[in-house]
């Protein structure tokens, strides 16, 4: 083991010792804005004019507009009523109709699958095709969650169900909910380095770095993928895709 990552080779057993206790309080802090303090410790040498507090996820917060048609969509099929009128645009009322028509009662509150409707899948998995250049995408295999987090909260108790200690590999820099959602549900998180030089690449000798490091103390169970990337905002190219596949199988 090289001496600049002896800081891994703590013994990743003994994280688990006290996390039962701090389990609650940590989920409650995931989300929670930063102390005065860090935003100081951030911008102690003063090389920033602003400081943005992102920890809410708040996009819109940065600059970044919404999508007004997303919106008028929403809008439109929480509350059909206002297509009575013209509060809404001509795409976006039809949008809604077409929508609504796919739900019992044409009500997005009517119950669905499980895994959602079948038409939103539908609609996904033609746009993974598209996106994908015709690679086939089955919506059977589409799951919609309302969210990221519930999303990867399934994932990770389909996966690491086994016994033992059970560890995802993660990438570094992450968002910054995932290392406390995954100590939450007694997941190691074990990280990997992204290439800043060449555009937060993945590197193969990097992963197989990574995922020798927690050997004997627990057993990584997948990698977690973000692409387009979070918080870098960079995309990964086909050849690091099939790094990471290659890593797997």
């Amino acid at each position: 083991m090289k001496a600049e990552h002896t800081e891994h080779t703590v013994s990743y057993a003994a994280l688990f010792a006290d996390r039962t206790s701090k389990n609650m309080s940590d989920l409650q802090k995931i989300t929670r804005p930063p102390s005065t303090e860090e935003e100081q410790g951030l911008n102690m040498k003063g090389s920033f004019k602003k400081v943005l507090d992102l920890s809410s996820g708040d996009s819109h917060n940065a600059g970044i507009k919404p999508i007004t048609f997303v919106r008028q969509v929403a809008a439109g099929c929480a509350y059909p009523r206002i297509l009575q009128g013209d509060a809404l645009p001509p795409d976006a009322r039809l949008r809604v109709q077409k929508l609504l028509s796919h739900f019992d009662g044409g009500s997005i509150g009517s119950y669905t699958e499980s895994c959602g409707s079948m038409h939103l899948r539908n609609t996904i998995a033609k746009f993974i095709s598209l996106r994908d250049g015709g690679v086939l995408s089955s919506p059977e295999q589409v799951f919609i969650t309302v969210d990221t987090q519930r999303a990867l909260m399934v994932m990770l108790r389909l996966l690491c169900q086994s016994e033992g200690v059970s560890a995802v590999m993660i990438p570094d820099p992450a968002p910054h909910t995932l290392t406390r959602l995954l100590e939450g549900m007694d997941v190691v998180p074990v990280t990997y380095q992204l290439q800043e030089q060449s555009g937060w690449s993945v590197e193969r000798a990097e992963l197989n770095r990574a995922i020798q490091v927690p050997r004997g103390q627990c057993f990584p169970k997948a990698i977690y993928i973000s692409n387009p990337g979070n918080p870098t905002g960079t995309r990964q190219y086909i050849h690091n895709i099939f790094i990471m596949i290659l890593l797997v199988i």
